[in-house]
């Protein structure tokens, strides 16, 4: 795990306080919880940047590794069909799909 000071994480905090539409900053957010081993609380972030920017695909390739290190292929299987509707060219998402049941 890398930790981050707990001052990045605040001022993050801080930042989607003052502009909850900002997407990168859920985005941002999300990324130091899951640097910090948070990833319970990296998918509730990174799910509102999704929600709020729905065609920005970096929220979308962290949730495809917290859900694989987790195990949950159902969730794993949604965020693959949206990354691949959004990079068709996406060679993961495209070949995590063609070989899942």
């Amino acid at each position: 795990r890398n930790f981050l000071p707990m001052d990045i994480q605040m001022k993050l905090r801080r930042a989607v306080e003052l502009d909850p539409t900002l997407a990168t900053g859920y985005y941002n957010l999300g990324y130091a919880l899951f640097r910090k081993g948070e990833a319970q609380q990296a998918t509730r972030i990174l799910e509102v940047a999704t929600w709020i920017a729905p065609g920005m695909v970096n929220p979308l390739k962290l949730l495809a590794s917290i859900h694989t290190a987790s195990g949950r292929t159902e969730r794993l299987r949604e965020v693959y069909q949206r990354l691949s509707e959004l990079e068709p060219a996406n060679i993961e998402a495209r070949t995590w799909l063609e070989r899942s049941p």
